[in-house]
């Protein structure tokens, strides 16, 4: 099994390359006043000669990010060599119906239509469908995704309904 540092990899090929940070409050820019900070804001200390891009938005999902079209504004920016994390997770759980940045459960092709609140209808897909676009696009555009994700926290939701709904039954 190959193992090795990301913090290795990026020093080693940082000629005039640039490391995009895309995802939710975990890794974006806060302001001091909030008393937060992700994690974006503080790898720069730890490389040299890479260029760091934050655009990482608090309370976002992959369906919002995307939706939002802020993800197709990172894609047009990438340039071969580069690097891109995509960390979302976070904020993709619950009803796509309820939630505007819920996925639909599970890791296949289902889609569901919903109505927002602003009247715009939208096709909901997958968490993995919006990460697979990411990747896509980022690799043919020449740069290397990494994904720093966890799993939409509709999984954990659904397994305590499921131990609820046992320790009622």
């Amino acid at each position: 099994m190959k193992t090795f540092s990301l913090l290795a990899l990026l020093a080693a090929t940082a000629n005039a390359v640039s490391l995009y940070l895309v995802g939710d409050s975990t890794m974006a820019k806060h302001s001091t006043s909030e008393g937060i900070q992700g994690w974006g804001e503080k790898i720069g200390a730890y490389l040299t000669g890479i260029t760091i891009v934050n655009k990482a938005v608090s309370g976002r999902s992959a369906r919002s990010y995307t939706r939002e079209g802020k993800w197709a504004a990172v894609a047009a920016l990438l340039a071969k060599g580069d690097y891109v994390v995509i960390e979302f997770g976070h904020n993709d759980g619950g009803d796509p119906a309820t939630y505007d940045t819920a996925s639909v459960y599970g890791e296949g092709t289902d889609t569901v239509t919903v109505t927002l609140s602003d009247g715009t209808v939208e096709t909901v897909y997958t968490w993995p469908t919006y990460v697979g676009w990411m990747i896509d696009d980022a690799v043919a555009k020449g740069a290397t995704p990494i994904i720093s994700s966890q799993l939409p926290t509709i999984l954990m939701r659904m397994s305590q309904l499921r131990l609820i709904r046992l320790l009622v039954s």
